[in-house]
């Protein structure tokens, strides 16, 4: 079908509307805010949902917003949990969660299933040093787990066979479907040429495009 899919984007708060984490004293204040505000604007979306022509069947959420599935659950809706890094950062994690992997390391090497040989220092940051991203750390080693196994899926950005081994080990604790990789189409199928990056970054800024975006649009067409 050659006619563009209807996509309809909607919001939800993070206590911060109007500056986001910007606004914020610190990244804790903007997470614990977000915490308390993001469930409750979220029950608001399904339930206007509910009440119109699309209702929702299902919530698929980023892994470290693990309320998403609370609020799903609490609707009778599927829920589906998106792991948005390869499966054996989330294996690591997963074992340093359950305490498997004892914090801080210590030793030469490091044996988790499914995987090589590792040392310490091939470890991701929130496991090699413990006291880099305290806020962050405890969304991604501790929160993301919390709810985890009552998902009806946990989707990977991976495919099997660049990581069969740990695929594998997962797939007996969780119900996970590899749908990646997620990364633009000119590295893959080529179908849409222009398509070689995702457009934005956390880490840099990219004013101009967005203004350029904003001034091709109606007057009075973008609420922001």
């Amino acid at each position: 079908n050659s006619s563009p899919i209807p996509i309809a984007l909607e919001a939800i708060s993070d206590g911060y509307d109007e500056g986001g984490a910007a606004q914020a004293e610190s990244i804790d204040a903007y997470l614990e805010r977000f915490w308390q505000i993001g469930p409750q604007t979220l029950t608001e979306l399904v339930e206007k949902m509910n009440a119109s022509s699309v209702p929702v069947d299902c919530i698929v959420y980023d892994s470290i917003l693990p309320w998403a599935l609370d609020v799903a659950k609490k609707f009778g809706l599927l829920g589906a949990t998106f792991l948005t890094q390869s499966c054996a950062v989330y294996c690591i994690y997963y074992h340093a969660n359950r305490g498997f992997l004892k914090l801080p390391l210590t030793g030469n090497e490091i044996l988790l299933p499914g995987m090589p040989p590792l040392e310490p220092q091939d470890m991701p940051s929130f496991v090699y040093d413990l006291g880099l991203y305290p806020a962050i750390s405890d969304l991604v080693l501790k929160n993301q787990f919390d709810n985890i196994d009552k998902a009806d899926w946990v989707l990977s950005n991976t495919f099997y066979d660049l990581e069969e081994g740990v695929v594998e080990w997962l797939g007996r604790h969780w119900s996970l479907r590899t749908i990646g990789p997620t990364v633009p189409s000119t590295y893959l199928d080529k179908q849409l040429e222009d398509d070689k990056d995702y457009g934005f970054s956390m880490f840099k800024q990219n004013n101009e495009s967005c203004i350029k975006w904003l001034n091709d649009q109606a007057k009075g067409s973008v609420v922001y």
